[in-house]
């Protein structure tokens, strides 16, 4: 049987987690980051990294019921990610791996996210809706192991929208979950739909849902923000899978 300690901070959440090769995962602890009313500020998430890794490491352990010695390997997520967090993660999973002189392993963030839906899924090289606030793209493993790039958005990732719309509107959590609460009960509004072949392009509908606020409510236009731009993404999902 073999441990696997993983450390996550390429962004605003800094989690450790455990892996058993015997009983799957043993825990998942997590702390996130909650910039007041700006995007990620690259230096401040580190030093939230930093505060918060001691507690989040002691918590992931206890939640597996293991001590730090029955750790037989540290994986990483080594990039893509924002470099100040990231950074802070790597260093620690090098201080770990010589301090419990085991090895290391650095991951692909995108690729994790990948496989971990395949492992949990129970598939084998699907079509791929890789979306993040960087990144909406539909993706396919070709049989060399290499990823092909099927559509892609065109300008900002669909995670990016949310997050810049929910800064607009001045929530303090700008993130995915926040809009769904925000677009609970809401009525459609028609909104841009920009779908070009298998790209789509999300630039307009941003901007169109800021000239919408003070016209609309809030709840009906995170509503339509949330419904045009997934009906976006399930369309160039279908477009390939047919």
């Amino acid at each position: 049987m073999m441990n696997v300690l993983g450390i996550e901070s390429t962004a605003h959440t800094l989690g450790v987690g455990i892996f058993s090769s015997s009983k799957g995962v043993l825990s998942n602890a997590r702390s996130r980051y909650r910039p007041k009313g700006t995007g990620i500020l690259p230096r401040e998430a580190a030093d939230h990294h930093a505060l918060e890794f001691p507690r989040v490491l002691g918590s992931s352990l206890e939640s597996a019921k293991l001590k730090a010695h029955d750790i037989d390997a540290i994986a990483v997520a080594q990039g893509p990610g924002i470099g100040a967090p990231l950074s802070f993660g790597v260093g620690m999973a090098r201080y770990l791996s010589s301090y419990l002189d085991v090895p290391i392993v650095g991951v692909n963030h995108p690729y994790a996210h990948v496989k971990i839906a395949e492992h949990f899924g129970k598939t084998e090289r699907p079509i791929i809706l890789y979306a993040s606030g960087g990144n909406t793209q539909i993706l396919f493993e070709n049989p060399k192991g290499l990823y092909d790039v099927l559509g892609e958005t065109l300008d900002m990732g669909l995670g990016n929208l949310f997050d810049s719309f929910l800064r607009e509107a001045g929530e303090r959590d700008a993130f995915g979950p926040r809009l769904e609460e925000l677009a609970e009960g809401g009525k459609y509004v028609r909104m841009p739909y920009v779908v070009k072949g298998l790209n789509i392009s999300y630039s307009g509908l941003f901007t169109h849902a800021k000239r919408m606020m003070g016209k609309h409510s809030i709840r009906d236009i995170a509503y339509s923000l949330l419904e045009t731009s997934l009906s976006m993404t399930m369309e160039i999902r279908r477009g390939r899978s047919t």
